[in-house]
Protein backbone atom coordinates (compact mmCIF):
# COMPACT_ATOMS: atom_id res chain seq x y z
CA UNK A 1 0.00 0.00 0.00
CA UNK A 2 1.50 3.65 -1.35
CA UNK A 3 1.40 6.10 1.56
CA UNK A 4 -0.09 9.02 0.38
CA UNK A 5 2.42 11.98 0.95
CA UNK A 6 0.15 14.67 -0.77
CA UNK A 7 -3.14 14.23 1.26
CA UNK A 8 -1.46 15.09 4.09
CA UNK A 9 0.67 17.95 2.98
CA UNK A 10 -2.27 20.76 3.41
CA UNK A 11 -1.43 24.08 4.58
CA UNK A 12 -3.56 22.74 7.87
CA UNK A 13 -1.18 20.52 8.60
CA UNK A 14 1.84 22.02 7.81
CA UNK A 15 0.90 24.56 10.12
CA UNK A 16 0.25 22.44 13.03
CA UNK A 17 3.56 20.98 12.40
CA UNK A 18 5.71 24.05 12.51
CA UNK A 19 3.48 25.09 15.64
CA UNK A 20 4.56 22.11 17.29
CA UNK A 21 7.89 22.13 16.24
CA UNK A 22 8.51 25.97 17.02
CA UNK A 23 6.85 25.67 20.28
CA UNK A 24 8.87 22.88 21.65
CA UNK A 25 12.32 25.00 20.15
CA UNK A 26 10.71 28.18 22.51
CA UNK A 27 10.85 25.56 25.46
CA UNK A 28 14.14 24.51 24.52
CA UNK A 29 15.73 27.89 24.56
CA UNK A 30 14.26 28.50 27.90
CA UNK A 31 15.84 25.31 29.47
CA UNK A 32 19.21 26.02 28.06
CA UNK A 33 19.35 30.18 27.93
CA UNK A 34 16.73 30.91 30.81
CA UNK A 35 18.83 32.57 33.77
CA UNK A 36 18.00 32.80 37.51
CA UNK A 37 18.49 36.28 38.42
CA UNK A 38 17.10 39.76 39.75
CA UNK A 39 17.28 42.46 37.50
CA UNK A 40 15.83 46.08 38.68
CA UNK A 41 11.83 45.87 38.35
CA UNK A 42 12.10 42.01 39.26
CA UNK A 43 13.56 42.86 42.46
CA UNK A 44 10.32 44.51 43.66
CA UNK A 45 8.66 41.41 42.86
CA UNK A 46 10.67 39.20 45.27
CA UNK A 47 10.23 42.21 47.75
CA UNK A 48 6.48 42.35 47.66
CA UNK A 49 6.16 38.04 47.60
CA UNK A 50 7.87 37.95 50.72
CA UNK A 51 6.33 40.91 52.27
CA UNK A 52 2.82 39.22 51.49
CA UNK A 53 4.27 36.03 52.36
CA UNK A 54 5.27 37.43 56.15
CA UNK A 55 2.61 39.61 56.49
CA UNK A 56 0.11 36.21 55.90
CA UNK A 57 2.45 34.22 57.93
CA UNK A 58 2.51 36.37 60.79
CA UNK A 59 -1.28 37.75 61.24
CA UNK A 60 -2.52 33.85 60.61
CA UNK A 61 0.10 31.88 61.82
CA UNK A 62 1.74 34.10 64.43
CA UNK A 63 5.31 33.62 62.39
CA UNK A 64 7.86 35.00 60.50
CA UNK A 65 9.59 33.09 57.42
CA UNK A 66 12.95 34.73 58.57
CA UNK A 67 13.99 35.76 54.86
CA UNK A 68 16.27 38.14 54.89
CA UNK A 69 15.19 39.63 51.80
CA UNK A 70 16.62 43.16 51.95
CA UNK A 71 20.33 41.35 50.99
CA UNK A 72 19.28 39.60 48.23
CA UNK A 73 18.54 42.14 45.99
CA UNK A 74 20.25 45.44 47.84
CA UNK A 75 20.62 48.12 45.21
CA UNK A 76 18.28 46.50 43.03
CA UNK A 77 15.10 47.91 44.78
CA UNK A 78 13.37 50.27 42.89
CA UNK A 79 10.05 51.52 44.19
CA UNK A 80 7.96 47.94 45.08
CA UNK A 81 5.23 50.58 46.35
CA UNK A 82 4.93 51.65 43.64
CA UNK A 83 4.02 48.35 41.77
CA UNK A 84 0.83 46.44 40.50
CA UNK A 85 0.86 43.13 43.26
CA UNK A 86 -1.06 41.06 41.32
CA UNK A 87 2.16 39.36 40.01
CA UNK A 88 3.30 39.07 43.43
CA UNK A 89 -0.18 37.99 44.88
CA UNK A 90 -0.25 34.98 42.60
CA UNK A 91 3.47 33.66 43.90
CA UNK A 92 1.95 33.30 47.14
CA UNK A 93 -0.05 30.32 46.09
CA UNK A 94 3.10 27.91 44.69
CA UNK A 95 5.52 29.61 47.80
CA UNK A 96 3.17 27.99 50.24
CA UNK A 97 2.96 24.59 47.94
CA UNK A 98 6.93 24.47 47.57
CA UNK A 99 7.08 25.00 51.77
CA UNK A 100 4.57 22.17 51.99
CA UNK A 101 6.87 20.20 49.80
CA UNK A 102 9.54 20.72 52.16
CA UNK A 103 8.08 20.04 55.05
CA UNK A 104 6.66 16.47 53.07
CA UNK A 105 10.32 15.47 51.67
CA UNK A 106 13.21 17.69 54.07
CA UNK A 107 14.83 19.53 51.73
CA UNK A 108 18.44 19.81 53.22
CA UNK A 109 18.98 22.96 55.13
CA UNK A 110 22.72 23.23 56.27
CA UNK A 111 24.38 24.75 53.53
CA UNK A 112 25.34 28.44 54.56
CA UNK A 113 26.87 29.17 51.02
CA UNK A 114 23.71 29.64 49.43
CA UNK A 115 23.57 30.68 46.13
CA UNK A 116 19.74 31.93 46.61
CA UNK A 117 21.12 34.30 48.79
CA UNK A 118 23.63 36.04 45.84
CA UNK A 119 21.50 35.99 43.23
CA UNK A 120 20.95 39.47 42.81
CA UNK A 121 24.12 40.04 41.58
CA UNK A 122 24.82 40.86 37.90
CA UNK A 123 26.32 37.13 37.67
CA UNK A 124 23.87 35.55 35.86
CA UNK A 125 23.10 31.65 37.18
CA UNK A 126 21.68 29.58 35.00
CA UNK A 127 17.91 28.92 36.51
CA UNK A 128 18.53 24.60 35.19
CA UNK A 129 22.02 24.93 37.13
CA UNK A 130 19.86 26.30 40.09
CA UNK A 131 17.18 23.90 39.97
CA UNK A 132 19.83 21.01 39.82
CA UNK A 133 21.47 21.88 42.86
CA UNK A 134 18.32 22.23 45.02
CA UNK A 135 17.17 18.91 43.60
CA UNK A 136 20.49 17.35 44.43
CA UNK A 137 20.73 18.51 47.74
CA UNK A 138 24.25 20.52 47.21
CA UNK A 139 22.32 23.97 47.94
CA UNK A 140 20.12 24.58 50.43
CA UNK A 141 16.59 25.36 50.05
CA UNK A 142 16.03 28.30 51.92
CA UNK A 143 13.00 30.97 52.22
CA UNK A 144 14.85 32.59 48.95
CA UNK A 145 14.76 29.85 46.85
CA UNK A 146 10.97 28.94 47.65
CA UNK A 147 10.36 32.97 46.90
CA UNK A 148 12.37 33.04 43.57
CA UNK A 149 11.55 29.67 42.49
CA UNK A 150 7.55 30.59 43.02
CA UNK A 151 7.57 33.15 40.53
CA UNK A 152 9.63 31.60 37.65
CA UNK A 153 6.88 28.83 38.37
CA UNK A 154 4.12 31.63 38.00
CA UNK A 155 6.05 33.15 34.91
CA UNK A 156 6.11 30.41 32.82
CA UNK A 157 3.09 28.03 33.54
CA UNK A 158 1.66 31.72 32.39
CA UNK A 159 3.99 31.49 29.43
CA UNK A 160 2.47 27.97 28.81
CA UNK A 161 -1.65 28.87 29.53
CA UNK A 162 -0.99 31.86 27.27
CA UNK A 163 -0.33 29.74 24.47
CA UNK A 164 -2.87 27.25 25.22
CA UNK A 165 -5.90 30.24 25.29
CA UNK A 166 -4.04 32.51 22.16
CA UNK A 167 -4.62 28.85 20.36
CA UNK A 168 -8.43 28.39 21.60
CA UNK A 169 -8.72 32.07 20.45
CA UNK A 170 -7.65 31.30 17.12
CA UNK A 171 -10.18 28.20 16.66
CA UNK A 172 -12.57 30.50 18.21
CA UNK A 173 -12.44 32.86 15.27
CA UNK A 174 -13.87 29.82 12.48
CA UNK A 175 -11.63 31.41 9.73
CA UNK A 176 -11.30 28.68 6.85
CA UNK A 177 -8.16 28.17 7.86
CA UNK A 178 -6.21 28.57 11.29
CA UNK A 179 -2.65 29.22 11.78
CA UNK A 180 -1.31 28.24 15.25
CA UNK A 181 1.80 28.58 13.82
CA UNK A 182 1.37 32.42 14.41
CA UNK A 183 1.77 32.05 18.20
CA UNK A 184 5.01 31.05 18.24
CA UNK A 185 6.51 32.91 15.13
CA UNK A 186 5.12 36.01 16.82
CA UNK A 187 7.14 34.88 20.27
CA UNK A 188 10.52 34.52 18.38
CA UNK A 189 9.85 37.63 16.35
CA UNK A 190 9.66 39.91 19.15
CA UNK A 191 12.79 40.46 20.93
CA UNK A 192 12.12 41.92 23.73
CA UNK A 193 9.68 39.07 24.96
CA UNK A 194 12.25 36.72 24.34
CA UNK A 195 14.67 38.62 26.82
CA UNK A 196 11.80 38.79 29.03
CA UNK A 197 11.78 35.13 29.52
CA UNK A 198 14.74 33.91 29.03
CA UNK A 199 17.06 36.80 30.82
CA UNK A 200 14.11 38.52 33.15
CA UNK A 201 11.96 35.76 33.76
CA UNK A 202 11.04 37.38 37.45
CA UNK A 203 9.52 40.44 35.06
CA UNK A 204 5.61 40.20 34.88
CA UNK A 205 5.55 39.78 30.98
CA UNK A 206 4.78 36.20 30.75
CA UNK A 207 2.30 36.16 33.80
CA UNK A 208 0.64 39.49 31.77
CA UNK A 209 0.66 37.61 28.49
CA UNK A 210 -0.95 34.52 29.91
CA UNK A 211 -4.06 36.74 31.70
CA UNK A 212 -4.79 38.56 28.40
CA UNK A 213 -5.06 35.55 26.62
CA UNK A 214 -7.60 34.07 28.88
CA UNK A 215 -8.99 37.08 29.08
CA UNK A 216 -9.10 37.86 24.99
CA UNK A 217 -10.58 33.82 24.35
CA UNK A 218 -13.44 34.04 27.05
CA UNK A 219 -14.56 37.82 26.28
CA UNK A 220 -15.02 36.99 22.07
CA UNK A 221 -16.46 33.61 22.98
CA UNK A 222 -19.03 35.36 25.07
CA UNK A 223 -19.73 38.39 22.83
CA UNK A 224 -20.17 36.29 19.79
CA UNK A 225 -23.07 34.59 21.30
CA UNK A 226 -26.54 36.19 21.33
CA UNK A 227 -26.72 39.50 23.33
CA UNK A 228 -29.23 37.25 25.96
CA UNK A 229 -26.68 34.63 26.29
CA UNK A 230 -23.81 36.45 26.97
CA UNK A 231 -22.50 36.15 30.62
CA UNK A 232 -18.91 38.65 31.31
CA UNK A 233 -18.45 37.30 34.57
CA UNK A 234 -15.37 35.04 33.96
CA UNK A 235 -13.71 37.82 31.54
CA UNK A 236 -14.64 39.98 34.19
CA UNK A 237 -13.04 37.80 36.59
CA UNK A 238 -9.72 37.54 34.75
CA UNK A 239 -9.44 41.04 33.54
CA UNK A 240 -9.98 42.16 37.48
CA UNK A 241 -6.05 40.62 37.89
CA UNK A 242 -5.08 42.06 34.85
CA UNK A 243 -5.59 45.15 36.51
CA UNK A 244 -4.01 44.59 40.19
CA UNK A 245 -0.95 43.56 37.69
CA UNK A 246 -0.70 45.96 35.22
CA UNK A 247 -2.35 49.41 34.17
CA UNK A 248 -3.76 48.67 30.69
CA UNK A 249 -6.22 46.31 32.56
CA UNK A 250 -7.98 49.21 34.21
CA UNK A 251 -8.01 51.28 30.90
CA UNK A 252 -9.16 47.75 29.36
CA UNK A 253 -12.16 47.73 31.80
CA UNK A 254 -13.51 51.24 31.51
CA UNK A 255 -12.79 50.75 27.73
CA UNK A 256 -15.21 47.83 27.26
CA UNK A 257 -17.63 49.49 29.42
CA UNK A 258 -17.50 52.92 27.60
CA UNK A 259 -17.63 50.07 24.55
CA UNK A 260 -20.92 48.66 25.64
CA UNK A 261 -22.92 51.54 26.75
CA UNK A 262 -22.09 53.64 23.40
CA UNK A 263 -22.92 51.13 21.21
CA UNK A 264 -26.33 49.98 23.29
CA UNK A 265 -25.03 46.50 23.02
CA UNK A 266 -27.55 45.30 25.54
CA UNK A 267 -25.14 43.22 27.64
CA UNK A 268 -25.21 42.91 30.95
CA UNK A 269 -22.71 44.78 32.67
CA UNK A 270 -23.98 44.11 36.10
CA UNK A 271 -21.97 40.68 35.74
CA UNK A 272 -18.58 42.48 34.18
CA UNK A 273 -18.31 43.95 36.75
CA UNK A 274 -19.08 41.76 39.49
CA UNK A 275 -16.18 39.61 38.27
CA UNK A 276 -13.80 42.46 38.48
CA UNK A 277 -14.58 43.02 42.15
CA UNK A 278 -12.61 39.52 43.38
CA UNK A 279 -9.59 40.92 42.60
CA UNK A 280 -10.34 44.35 44.11
CA UNK A 281 -11.10 42.66 47.16
CA UNK A 282 -7.45 40.56 47.00
CA UNK A 283 -5.93 44.31 46.71
CA UNK A 284 -7.61 45.51 48.97
CA UNK A 285 -6.75 42.86 51.24
CA UNK A 286 -2.85 42.70 50.30
CA UNK A 287 -2.59 46.58 50.92
CA UNK A 288 -4.19 46.29 54.43
CA UNK A 289 -1.41 43.59 55.59
CA UNK A 290 1.36 45.40 53.64
CA UNK A 291 -0.05 48.98 53.71
CA UNK A 292 -2.13 48.56 56.79
CA UNK A 293 -4.63 50.84 54.33
CA UNK A 294 -6.67 49.26 52.63
CA UNK A 295 -7.22 52.23 49.84
CA UNK A 296 -3.55 52.95 49.31
CA UNK A 297 -3.00 53.25 45.77
CA UNK A 298 1.06 53.52 45.51
CA UNK A 299 0.99 53.34 41.58
CA UNK A 300 -1.15 56.92 41.33
CA UNK A 301 1.71 58.41 43.17
CA UNK A 302 4.18 56.76 41.23
CA UNK A 303 7.17 59.69 40.62
CA UNK A 304 8.80 57.95 38.56
CA UNK A 305 7.05 58.15 35.04
CA UNK A 306 5.29 60.93 33.80
CA UNK A 307 3.45 61.90 31.00
CA UNK A 308 5.25 65.05 28.47
CA UNK A 309 5.17 66.01 24.39
CA UNK A 310 9.11 64.93 23.46
CA UNK A 311 9.64 64.47 19.94
CA UNK A 312 12.65 63.04 20.27
CA UNK A 313 11.08 60.14 22.64
CA UNK A 314 8.30 59.49 19.89
CA UNK A 315 10.65 59.25 17.35
CA UNK A 316 12.61 56.90 19.84
CA UNK A 317 9.59 54.97 20.26
CA UNK A 318 8.19 54.58 16.99
CA UNK A 319 10.49 54.76 14.09
CA UNK A 320 14.19 54.64 15.75
CA UNK A 321 15.86 51.56 14.42
CA UNK A 322 17.82 51.01 17.63
CA UNK A 323 14.72 51.41 19.78
CA UNK A 324 11.00 51.66 17.78
CA UNK A 325 8.24 49.67 17.88
CA UNK A 326 8.32 49.84 14.26
CA UNK A 327 11.61 47.81 14.32
CA UNK A 328 11.27 45.77 17.23
CA UNK A 329 7.59 44.90 17.36
CA UNK A 330 6.61 45.12 13.60
CA UNK A 331 5.12 41.64 13.33
CA UNK A 332 2.98 42.44 16.77
CA UNK A 333 2.00 46.25 14.99
CA UNK A 334 1.13 44.66 11.77
CA UNK A 335 -1.48 42.42 13.40
CA UNK A 336 -3.03 45.31 15.53
CA UNK A 337 -3.39 47.99 12.33
CA UNK A 338 -4.78 44.55 10.15
CA UNK A 339 -7.88 44.50 13.25
CA UNK A 340 -9.08 47.69 11.30
CA UNK A 341 -10.46 45.21 7.82
CA UNK A 342 -11.56 42.73 10.11
CA UNK A 343 -15.77 41.90 9.35
CA UNK A 344 -16.39 41.16 13.27
CA UNK A 345 -17.33 44.85 15.34
CA UNK A 346 -16.05 42.96 18.25
CA UNK A 347 -12.37 42.57 17.19
CA UNK A 348 -12.83 46.16 15.58
CA UNK A 349 -12.81 47.11 19.51
CA UNK A 350 -9.69 45.68 20.23
CA UNK A 351 -7.91 47.65 17.53
CA UNK A 352 -9.69 50.70 18.97
CA UNK A 353 -8.10 50.39 22.40
CA UNK A 354 -4.35 48.72 20.81
CA UNK A 355 -4.53 52.24 19.35
CA UNK A 356 -5.02 54.38 22.59
CA UNK A 357 -2.54 51.69 24.48
CA UNK A 358 0.00 52.43 21.50
CA UNK A 359 -0.77 56.37 21.39
CA UNK A 360 -0.30 56.85 25.55
CA UNK A 361 3.44 55.31 25.01
CA UNK A 362 4.32 57.83 23.05
CA UNK A 363 3.53 60.51 25.81
CA UNK A 364 4.67 58.32 28.79
CA UNK A 365 8.38 58.87 29.62
CA UNK A 366 10.63 57.78 32.89
CA UNK A 367 12.83 60.22 34.34
CA UNK A 368 15.62 57.77 33.65
CA UNK A 369 15.22 59.26 29.44
CA UNK A 370 16.35 62.48 30.91
CA UNK A 371 20.24 61.36 31.85
CA UNK A 372 22.71 59.91 30.77
CA UNK A 373 25.17 56.40 31.91
CA UNK A 374 26.78 57.27 34.49
CA UNK A 375 24.95 59.77 36.44
CA UNK A 376 22.40 59.69 38.36
CA UNK A 377 18.83 60.86 39.26
CA UNK A 378 16.78 61.98 42.55
CA UNK A 379 13.58 60.51 42.73
CA UNK A 380 11.12 60.83 45.64
CA UNK A 381 14.54 61.21 48.18
CA UNK A 382 16.52 58.61 46.28
CA UNK A 383 19.55 58.78 44.08
CA UNK A 384 19.48 56.18 40.85
CA UNK A 385 21.86 55.51 38.50
CA UNK A 386 21.25 55.78 34.76
CA UNK A 387 21.70 52.73 33.45
CA UNK A 388 21.42 52.33 29.74
CA UNK A 389 20.82 54.74 27.25
CA UNK A 390 17.89 56.49 26.47
CA UNK A 391 17.32 54.61 23.33
CA UNK A 392 18.07 51.42 25.01
CA UNK A 393 15.63 52.09 27.72
CA UNK A 394 13.05 53.22 25.34
CA UNK A 395 13.38 50.01 23.60
CA UNK A 396 12.91 48.17 26.26
CA UNK A 397 10.12 49.53 27.86
CA UNK A 398 7.81 50.20 25.17
CA UNK A 399 8.30 47.11 23.40
CA UNK A 400 7.80 45.40 26.69
CA UNK A 401 4.70 47.06 27.35
CA UNK A 402 2.50 46.77 24.09
CA UNK A 403 3.15 43.10 24.90
CA UNK A 404 -0.15 43.10 26.68
CA UNK A 405 -1.58 43.21 23.08
CA UNK A 406 0.01 40.11 21.95
CA UNK A 407 -3.65 38.05 21.87
CA UNK A 408 -4.94 41.11 19.51
CA UNK A 409 -2.17 40.98 16.96
CA UNK A 410 -2.34 37.19 16.72
CA UNK A 411 -6.24 37.84 15.48
CA UNK A 412 -5.58 40.30 13.00
CA UNK A 413 -2.34 38.10 11.50
CA UNK A 414 -4.63 35.21 10.92
CA UNK A 415 -7.07 37.39 9.30
CA UNK A 416 -4.60 38.20 6.89
CA UNK A 417 -3.55 35.41 5.93
CA UNK A 418 -6.49 33.78 5.35
CA UNK A 419 -7.35 37.19 3.25
CA UNK A 420 -3.93 36.62 1.18
CA UNK A 421 -5.07 32.63 0.84
CA UNK A 422 -8.43 34.22 -0.42
CA UNK A 423 -7.15 36.25 -2.92
CA UNK A 424 -4.59 33.89 -4.39
CA UNK A 425 -7.50 31.91 -5.08
CA UNK A 426 -9.59 34.09 -6.16
CA UNK A 427 -7.20 35.27 -9.23
CA UNK A 428 -6.48 31.27 -9.68
CA UNK A 429 -9.92 30.64 -10.41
Amino acid sequence: MNFDFKRYLTIQNVDKFLFVILTVFIFVLIINNAVANVHFDDADHVLMLNAFRNSIDYTFFNQLNGSNIEDLVKANRIFPEYRFPGYSIMGVFPSYFLSFLDIAFNFPHNNEDNICNNIGSWDDIMLTELLSKIISGENEFNINCNFLISLFLVSYISLIVGIYFCAKLLFLLKEKYTFLSIIPILILSLPIFLHNILITPLYHTAFSFGLISIFSYFFIKEMNKKIKDVNLFIPGLILGFIAITRIEGILLFIAIVIFCKYKKLGVNLVLFIKGFFPAITVFLFYNFLILKNPLEFGFLNNSFNYFALNFKYIFDTTINPVSGLLFYSTLLILGIFILYKHPNKNIKFFFIFSLLIIFSLLFRLSVLNNCSVGEKVLVDSIWYNCFGSTEELTRFDNNRYILILFPFSIIGLNYLLNLGLKRIKDKKG
